[in-house]
């Protein structure tokens, strides 16, 4: 690619059989306001459905669109790496195929790059089904404005530091430099395993409150109660991984929380909406405890060991056979 040309951002796109909702997604990067020089790296990871098609229909609003081929592993963490590696931009920012950017998204991600080599950006979790009510309501409801003076940065001091993997952004030089996404955590805390080695090698990882995205949440009970206890899994992993002493890793937080849920349960046996509130939330709390107790057993003596940088070689061939 010839240096004038080349991108000052690339924006990497994990796909999963994403064609009921990239669409939206590709419609919201197409509207983006006073962005720097972008590219956007589409990125098919085994889909089986239209997918590449999808994409390859905005490749007229949106010129600067690759769809690139994941398909030797299958997870986001690899897919990452391969459209990481594949790009041409000095930054790069990942969001997600189900989700929608703000308006102001790469212009505001562009500017943080300029406090932090690496960020996390804002998700403000919306229901599936309110999606349909368009990109203007979408941005109305996340808070998507210009904000020039505002790019305000939140410390990210948790016990295990946080990265939303559909919105961040790190220099190019240092992803490949920390290894890109570790491939034993496919696509359950492969985020904050990354934030969490991004830490360690000094970089603080600042959330960014002015780089938005609408979050798309199923809130089916079942789904929450799954996805939570794959959460506490993830973090169970990771603390033990890195030696970090945190909540899910101490029995009397597992036991509070569990009797905790159960006295919330109970009270929730009030009728109507309230009651259903309060059982729901218990549910999740028990969700919470029993992935956090699965983890500790599953990890008690060791956890899988890191597969570091997968897909960087496919995806540098991609970046030669598209110059």
């Amino acid at each position: 690619m010839n240096a004038e040309l080349r991108p000052t951002v690339s924006v990497v796109i994990p796909c999963y059989n994403a064609a009921a909702t990239l669409g939206l997604q590709l419609e919201a990067l197409a509207a983006q306001i006073n962005p720097p020089e972008f590219e956007i790296i589409v990125v098919d990871n085994r889909s089986t459905d239209d997918t590449a098609l999808v994409a390859r229909r905005w490749v007229e609003a949106l010129p600067v669109l690759r769809v690139v081929n994941a398909s030797e592993l299958a997870g986001a963490s690899y897919a990452r790496n391969v459209g990481a590696a594949a790009s041409n931009g000095q930054f790069l920012m990942f969001c997600d195929a189900d989700d929608v950017v703000g308006r102001h998204w790469v212009q505001h991600g562009h500017r943080d790059f300029s406090t932090a080599d690496c960020w996390t950006g804002s998700a403000v979790p919306i229901s599936t089904s309110e999606f349909v009510c368009g990109l203007p309501t979408l941005w109305e409801r996340i808070g998507d404005v210009e904000e020039p003076e505002n790019f305000d940065f939140e410390g990210n001091d948790h016990d295990l530091p946080i990265l939303c993997g559909g919105c961040f952004g790190i220099t190019r030089e240092l992803y490949l430099e920390i290894g890109g996404f570790d491939q034993s955590f496919g696509s359950a805390g492969e985020d904050n395993e990354l934030a969490w080695r991004l830490r360690r090698a000094g970089y603080p990882l600042p959330i960014s409150r002015s780089t938005k995205i609408a979050y798309r949440i199923d809130d089916r009970l079942p789904v929450l109660l799954s996805k939570t206890r794959a959460a506490a899994i993830g973090m169970v992993r990771l603390s033990r991984r890195y030696d970090a002493k945190t909540q899910y890793t101490r029995l009397p937080w597992i036991v509070r929380n569990a009797v905790g849920a159960t006295v919330a349960f109970a009270r929730g046996s009030l009728r109507g909406a309230a009651g259903a509130a309060l059982r729901a939330a218990a549910r999740q709390r028990w969700a919470a405890s029993a992935g956090a107790a699965s983890g500790l057993w599953q990890f008690r003596r060791s956890t899988p060991a890191p597969q570091l940088g997968l897909g960087f070689a496919e995806g540098r061939e991609q970046q030669k056979a598209a110059t």
